[in-house]
């Protein structure tokens, strides 16, 4: 059965290219910071669809604040396509 992906967020793509960046794996980085493996794996995999503040906070004191923990919140939905126009008054 496939798992469903979420669209990633700054924080998990700042911290895709962090990890490696500073020679860690995603393991050694788990380990060596103490952050739980398997919800780091599942939020690099796009497997969270919600990220909650204390794994963000953890990960930006483990970068040492270089991946911020408010990168990791979501963008706002974009604009609907159509916009409707305020109606106009009766007799304006």
């Amino acid at each position: 059965m496939a798992k469903d992906t979420h669209p990633l967020s700054d924080g998990v793509r700042m911290l895709k290219a962090w990890i490696p960046a500073h020679g860690f794996t995603a393991t050694s980085f788990a380990e060596q910071k103490g952050i739980d493996r398997i919800a780091l794996y599942r939020v690099l995999n796009g497997e969270r669809k919600r990220i909650s503040i204390d794994f963000a906070a953890a990960v930006e004191r483990a970068t040492d604040g270089e991946v911020d923990a408010l990168t990791f919140q979501r963008a706002p939905s974009p604009v609907p396509s159509r916009i409707r126009r305020p109606r106009r008054a009766v007799g304006a």
